[in-house]
């Protein structure tokens, strides 16, 4: 492995740690311990948000905005789940979106 995998190894690790050990060291010294929930709460769909943002955008290393199967049927999917506030319904349409998006591309080569 190359230097830089190694620096990015340690550095996720590094701060992991740090952000463990900061509500394990500073417990009682914390602020609101409700504010500091809602907060945490928030973290997986953001975490989730970058994932999903990240393979809609970057291709082979680089920021793209061509159009792509995956993005309209991702923008049809947010738009399902943010109407009807259904994961099974979100998921079925953007999986069929998607693969009808994918068909369509390849037919109009």
């Amino acid at each position: 492995m190359n230097m830089r995998i190694w620096m990015v190894l340690i550095l996720g690790g590094l701060g992991t740690f740090l952000f463990r050990y900061v509500f394990i060291a500073l417990g009682e010294r914390m602020p609101d311990p409700q504010k500091i929930q809602k907060l945490l709460r928030l973290i997986p769909a953001s975490v989730m948000a970058a994932l999903a943002c990240s393979g809609l955008f970057v291709k082979h290393g680089h920021v793209s905005t061509s159009w792509d199967p995956r993005l309209g049927a991702a923008i049809l999917a947010a738009w399902v789940a943010y109407r009807y506030r259904n994961l099974l319904a979100t998921i079925v349409v953007g999986m069929v979106s998607l693969y009808a998006l994918h068909g369509l591309q390849i037919l109009m080569r």
